[in-house]
């Protein structure tokens, strides 16, 4: 495979198992464990760059591999490198592109939870839940060591630090969010509203002063007038629903979205009868004759049986 080479972190095994300087085979799962977690910060901090962007940009998974040469010499120590193959049909190359930074803060969240210190903020809450099968294989004296060329010292990934940050995973969390909706209720002493979408979720949430005259206005023509709210949003952990705003960034207007009308559409009846003389006669005549009493018999050849 042809791309373009750079290194991504090295992950250095340690303890009791390791002393001889070889790897289990099951340590390769760890591996695949730490891929899935660095993919989905990346995803992430892109979706955060390009909040006005529905859809990640094509190819942003599949030209980015993660990939491992060789051992450092005397170790049990595997530098990962990632490769990106044909990056043209992505982005520009740059060395520090969203994996590089979500390395980083993958190393940043990972210190933070083995010395009992509050996670990063850049750090998705959403992820917390695959650290389940990262750190699987490792018993109470061993440790993964994560350091990227971009940091001075290692973060240290433990049995207890993966219990730590799982314990976590039963908190509510924060992602970044947009959502649109009728406005149903409002507070304006309190500066609270709700917004209702069109799954018929209800979200609360509170606005800005200068956000007041929207809310009114919304809230009086709710059935002509809909809300376009983006922000952070509280989720809960077990279910991934969204609960409530936890902070609104900006609000708008939006016309609430209908199907089309088209006065001049031809009905259906008259496409039917036009595709119908299109077809030859003699496949009309090899229709059966009881094919609407028997269709079951000629689409499966079950003649008639179970």
């Amino acid at each position: 495979m042809n791309g373009v080479k750079n290194e991504l972190t090295t992950l250095t095994f340690t303890g009791p198992r390791f002393e001889d300087h070889g790897l289990d085979v099951d340590i390769f799962s760890e591996i695949i464990a730490y891929k899935k977690i660095l993919f989905e910060i990346a995803e992430y901090l892109w979706r955060k760059s390009n909040p006005d962007r529905e859809r990640l940009p094509k190819g942003f998974k599949d030209v980015v591999h993660i990939k491992f040469y060789n051992l450092l010499e005397g170790s049990t120590a595997i530098p990962l490198f990632k490769v990106k193959e044909g990056v043209q049909s992505y982005i520009p190359y740059e060395l520090n592109d969203e994996y590089d930074m979500a390395a980083d803060i993958l190393e940043e969240g990972i210190q933070a939870a083995s010395i009992n210190q509050p996670l990063p903020e850049n750090l998705p809450r959403n992820i917390l839940q695959f650290f389940e099968e990262f750190g699987k294989s490792l018993d109470e004296e061993e440790a993964i060591l994560a350091k990227s060329p971009r940091r001075s010292y290692p973060a240290k990934y433990s049995s207890k630090t993966r219990k730590r940050l799982l314990e976590l995973v039963s908190i509510r969390y924060e992602d970044i969010i947009e959502v649109t909706g009728s406005v149903r209720a409002a507070d304006l002493d309190g500066l609270n509203f709700v917004i209702r979408t069109q799954d018929n979720l209800k979200i609360g949430g509170k606005f800005l002063p200068e956000q007041e005259g929207i809310i009114t206005d919304a809230l009086k023509n709710h059935d002509s007038i809909e809300v376009k709210a983006k922000g952070w949003g509280e989720f809960d952990p077990e279910s991934g629903s969204l609960r409530k705003f936890s902070r609104i960034d900006s609000l708008e207007t939006a016309s609430p979205q209908e199907d089309e009308y088209n006065p001049d559409a031809k009905p259906i009846w008259e496409t039917i009868q036009e595709i119908s003389k299109k077809v030859p006669m003699s496949v009309w005549e090899s229709i059966p004759a009881d094919l609407s009493r028997n269709v079951d018999k000629y689409l499966y050849r079950t003649n008639g049986k179970e």
